[in-house]
């Protein structure tokens, strides 16, 4: 049985989050920037006969537009909802972009009190895309909180092999066959039964049909 260390279980653990859950939230980091970038288009529209009129260096130029989303909050929980940022960035120095302000009656600023500066022909849009967000980030800490029980009662990868679903060995090193089968039925018979999550097994399914 090959004993893991702390750095091999943190790696272990990474990749596996990495490989079940890397290309989901890459795409979903896309498809905010995609939203961020037309509610530019929509808020600037209206803007650039009279901005054509002005000197260049009345306005202000950067690349970066920012887009801020409040959904489904929370005061005792934001985990429940999404309070986020999504950036749209054309790489073009000379853009011009809107600086979203607000006023704050205590002087505090926290992202979830900006009340957003969504367009409303991206609101159905942006709803879905939150949706999908928080059940991916409910999903995810599941599958964490699972690793994370998992190894903090084992660091054997025998142990590790009893305890997590067949679908999780490929990320184990490999066991070294004298003595394996004795091994692993001693362990069978001591170690604590552990429920691997219910949505494994579908969130596997997904990402190979997806071709993730």
């Amino acid at each position: 049985m090959a004993r893991l260390g702390c750095a091999d279980i943190h790696t272990i653990k990474r990749k596996i989050l990495s490989n079940l859950y890397g290309a989901n939230e890459e795409s979903i980091k896309e498809r905010k920037e995609d939203i961020a970038m037309r509610n530019r288009e929509y808020f600037m529209e209206p803007l650039r006969p009279i901005m054509d009129q002005l000197p260049f260096d009345l306005l202000q130029h950067t690349s970066q537009y920012q887009l801020f989303i409040n959904y489904k909050l929370s005061n005792t929980d934001l985990m429940q909802g999404v309070c986020e940022v999504w950036e749209y960035n054309s790489y073009n120095p000379t853009d011009v972009n809107p600086l979203w302000r607000h006023t704050y009656p205590n002087s505090a600023r926290h992202l979830h009190d900006i009340p957003g500066n969504l367009d409303s022909r991206l609101a159905l849009e942006a709803a879905q895309l939150c949706e999908e967000t928080i059940a991916l980030r409910t999903e995810k800490i599941a599958m964490e909180e699972f690793l994370d029980t998992t190894t903090s009662q084992y660091s054997g990868s025998l142990q590790l092999r009893k305890v997590w679903p067949a679908s999780l060995h490929k990320y184990l090193p490999p066991e070294p066959t004298k003595n394996r089968t004795k091994s692993i039925k001693a362990i069978k018979a001591s170690a604590p039964q552990f429920t691997a999550p219910d949505f494994l097994n579908t969130r596997l399914t997904n990402n190979l049909i997806e071709g993730n």
